[in-house]
Order: structure tokens, then sequence, then C-alpha cells
């Protein structure tokens, strides 16, 4: 029933819930009119033609408020589901501990470990700078897909994370040339502590592969499937913007292929989690005086857990096949289709 309305004039635009409401409604008319045609049949001395008609309203509408109701019935329960499912899967959601696993303390535990190279990632290009790379533990990535029909969460820091020393922080992004010195004072990390704005937007870079990474089916993930979490960021005409794609194969999977079934309040609420990061990002380089790069290509492995993100600082221009997502995702798919072409 994706799609449709809880209330609606057109009962076939409804949800099940919605014809179920109608249904119930519809009861004591049908009942009156099975009355109406008792009498009339008495009337008009043809009792058996009208006792065929009540026998074949009575039918159909007691028929229709069973049928609705097993569906209304199914339909809040997998809703009450889906809901549950995004909740729970949510990084950084109140309450997330995977089974077996303890609440992790922000996104990484002490001894937090680095990968020696990006995962399937596309050729290093000219004009990006190319950030460090990290393995995230198990424990803090994402157990089930995102469930459509359910608002996406995008994850936020627990204040103990926020909290946590530097060992227990994702780190991913260089910082920004800045503009003057004061700028450099303001991102440069105190003599033998952590640098908290690449702290910050290391966080933020994480939570945005996680969203990502939320979005397949968690299945395709764990048997190789999905083998690649791609995440573009950028900000085009002052206004973020948020996108991912997906290595399958040797082919490349987007991310509106993955919600074409599902209802479009929820898709949109998927990508504002994204913009929303995104924003978050620019209020963290505002906050440390920082220049704001204009695009991030992160690129994430969902078994493996490290990732790799690479800055873009010049203004972005291009539409169509020349719209930075799209370049990006030719580039990414040219990396390993010539390959075994």
């Amino acid at each position: 029933m994706a799609g449709k309305k809880n209330n609606s004039w057109n009962y076939w635009q409804m949800n099940y819930r919605g014809r179920f409401r109608r249904t119930k409604k519809m009861i004591p008319f049908i009942i009156v009119l099975c009355v109406l045609l008792l009498i009339l049949g008495v009337l008009a001395d043809d009792l058996g033609q009208a006792l065929v008609w009540i026998v074949l309203l009575a039918v159909v509408g007691v028929a229709q408020y069973f049928y609705t109701k097993k569906k209304a019935d199914e339909e809040e329960a997998q809703e009450q589901a889906a809901q549950n499912a995004t909740t729970q899967a949510a990084p950084g959601a109140p309450g997330y501990a995977p089974q077996g696993a303890p609440a992790p303390q922000g996104y990484a535990p002490a001894g937090y470990p680095t990968a020696t190279a990006a995962p399937n990632a596309a050729p290093a290009t000219p004009g990006y700078a190319s950030a460090p790379n990290y393995s995230a533990p198990a424990s803090a990535a994402p157990q089930a897909p995102f469930a459509p029909g359910a608002a996406p969460q995008a994850p936020i820091p627990s204040p103990e994370a926020q909290n946590a020393p530097a060992s227990s922080t994702v780190s991913s992004t260089p910082t920004a040339p800045a503009s003057s010195p004061a700028s450099n004072a303001a991102a440069a990390p105190q003599q033998g502590g952590p640098n908290p704005f690449e702290q910050e937007t290391g966080s933020l870079q994480m939570q945005m592969a996680y969203l990502a990474a939320s979005l397949p089916n968690q299945d395709a993930i764990s048997n190789g499937t999905i083998q690649t979490v791609y995440v573009h960021a950028a900000v085009q005409n002052g206004a973020p913007t948020w996108d991912c794609f997906f290595r399958s194969g040797n082919a490349l999977v987007a991310s509106g292929d993955l919600l074409k079934n599902t209802p479009a309040e929820a898709r949109s609420q998927f990508f504002d989690s994204g913009r929303a990061l995104v924003s978050q990002y620019l209020q963290a380089c505002a906050k440390y005086g920082v220049d704001a790069p204009t695009e991030l290509r992160i690129t994430y492995d969902p078994r493996t857990h490290s990732l790799h993100t690479d800055v873009n600082y010049q203004p972005l221009t291009g539409t169509g096949d020349q719209d930075p997502f799209m370049v990006w995702a030719s580039s990414v798919y040219a990396s390993f289709s010539g390959a075994n072409s």
C-alpha cells in the first residue's frame, strides 16, 4: 500500500486502515438498506427477489469488513516493525547496541585502527585532497537496512561520544586551507591533545557513511553483493546536497534504484537526513574558523568498516553529465569497469 493515503474521498486511493474505517461507517447503511429491501419485497409481493439482494449485500459487507480489518492490522504491524528496525539500526541512536556487543562510546573504541588503503576507491582526482583512511569496528556499523515508510534517522553522537578522547573518535578530513593565521590557530589542537575540528568533522563523515549503508538490504552487504558505499556531499549555489550510490560486482546501484518503491515522504526524509549532516559539517567549519570544502567524496567499505574521504575546495559548477555527483560516479565506474572489460 506504498503511497496510499490514510484519508481520501476515493476508496481505492486509501490504505487499508482508511478502507477499514470507511467500511465500518458503511455497515449501518447496509443494515438500513437490507431492512428497506425486506419491506419493499413484502409490499411488492416479491419477497424472494428481495431476500436474494439482502443476502448478497450482507455477504459482501461482512466479507469486506473482515478482509479490510485483517489487512489493516497487517499494515499497522509492518509499519511498526519498520519504525522499530530503523530506530534500533541508527548508529548513535539512544539505546543503540547490536546484539552481543556493548553500547559503543562514540564510533570507535580506544586504539582505533587505521586502514592502509581505501577499499575500491576511485583513482585520485587532481585538485582533491586525500584524507586518512579509517577502519570502524563492527559494533558501530548499521545492522539493518533503511525501512521504507519510516523516517531514517541520521545518527547523532551521544554526549559521551562528543566528549570522548581522541583515540575514541573518527577523524577523516584534513584541516582545510585557512585564510588567515587566526583560522589556523582556531583549528589547531593543543600541544599533546586531540584536534577537535578533525574529531567533529570526522565523526560527521562516518555518520554520512552509516546513513548510506543503512539503505541496502543487510544481507546484500554481508554476502558481498554490495561491496562499497559511496557518499557524495557538496555545497552548490550555497545549498547543501547529499546523495549516495553503491558498487555491486562490476556495476553501480543508485540510491534511487533502492528507493523506487518507497513512499515519497520517506525518500525525502532519507535525503533530508543526509543534507542535515552536511549542514552540521559546514557549521563545524565555521565554528573552528576553517574554510569549508565544497565537496566530499566518501568511500566506505561496510564489511571492513574502513573509510576514505577526498575533499575539494574549488567552486562547483555543472549540470547533467557535468554535475559533480555524476562526474564522480562515472569516474568510479570507469575505475573498475575498464580493468575488467
